[in-house]
């Protein structure tokens, strides 16, 4: 495949949110896990993958790997030759971890700092989705090292595929799909819709009610929380009903479940352990430093507790306010 092959137009993958994905990769166990699922995801979808690794070379320089689905010219060693000794020694070592991929692959090295070089690749690309991944870090290793993937998270405008160091990824077959009635989770849900075109997905809906709001407010006072936990248990079956209506709308039937936690995240997680989820969605709201450090996000905490693959969508990726 020529390089003008590799750049075609994305138009018969306007629908498809995993035409093309840009991968994160620095040869960690985190981000193989995230070569592994985007490799399925495209392979499924006949999409491509561009893999990035942030070193030193400016400015960008890609290369061609050959694939079982994508055999190459050959004619990649004036190129290799001007990126330097470590990169040529990377490019050796992944070229036989993508010789049976059936799909496109593209590797470029550039510089600068992960996350944003990351999405410069993303938008150089026209990619329709990054993959990264996530060792899962919590408490102070989390709070003082940070993370690259939730920084993608926190910047991108596209759906980031996020998996974490240890957990094989698997092709989707089963996902479950955070909902409520906010503009992320219709975000979320459409960008699902698109994917259960494929009759091998199937697609569970789910609604966690919140238990912490739940609790006495005031220890001194009687607090009878039944009335509140019915009305939140109606917002949910709501919220769920809307969605499969949209859903059947495109002719897509789905499962849905509601689960109570004192953490939504902590809900979608158990969820997606008992229907065996390949992958759990999420919308998220794409706030500025200091609204996530006061009002956290679910998005985020399932980065580091989820024991599946992540599929995040900012609000917006869609450009549809409904399915």
């Amino acid at each position: 495949m020529t390089d003008s092959a590799f750049r075609s137009s994305l138009s018969a993958r306007a629908v498809n949110p995993f035409g093309r994905i840009v991968v994160g990769y620095d040869e960690s166990p985190a981000s193989a896990a995230a070569l592994s699922a985007a490799a399925l995801y495209a392979r499924d979808a006949g999409g491509e993958l561009a893999i990035v690794h942030v070193s030193d070379v400016a400015p960008a320089a890609s290369l061609l790997l050959e694939t079982a689905g994508s055999p190459t010219d050959g004619q990649a060693g004036p190129l290799l030759a001007s990126v330097g000794p470590d990169n040529r020694a990377l490019y050796e070592r992944l070229r036989p971890q993508v010789s049976d991929m059936t799909v496109p692959v593209k590797l470029e090295f550039c510089s600068g700092e992960p996350a944003v070089a990351l999405l410069d690749a993303a938008a150089r690309w026209k990619a329709t989705a990054i993959a990264v991944g996530t060792h899962g870090r919590t408490g102070l290793a989390h709070a003082f090292f940070g993370s690259v993937a939730e920084a993608v998270v926190q910047r991108s405008s596209l759906p980031i595929i996020v998996a974490r160091e240890g957990v094989l990824p698997q092709a989707l077959r089963r996902i479950v799909v955070g909902i409520d009635a906010s503009g992320p989770s219709a975000d979320a849900c459409a960008l699902v819709l698109r994917l259960a075109s494929d009759d091998r997905l199937r697609v569970v809906f789910c609604s966690v009610i919140d238990t912490s709001d739940l609790e006495n407010p005031a220890a001194d006072l009687p607090f009878d929380p039944t009335p509140l936990l019915h009305q939140m248990e109606a917002g949910a079956r709501d919220a769920l009903e809307a969605v499969v209506q949209r859903a059947e709308a495109r002719g897509v039937f789905a499962d849905t479940a509601i689960a109570t936690a004192r953490e939504p995240a902590a809900g979608l997680v158990d969820v997606a352990r008992r229907q065996g989820a390949d992958a759990i969605v999420v919308g998220t709201h794409r706030r500025g430093p200091v609204a996530r450090f006061m009002l956290g996000s679910t998005a985020e905490t399932l980065l580091r507790i989820a024991d599946a693959p992540v599929i995040v969508v900012p609000q917006g990726t869609t450009n549809e306010g409904s399915p």
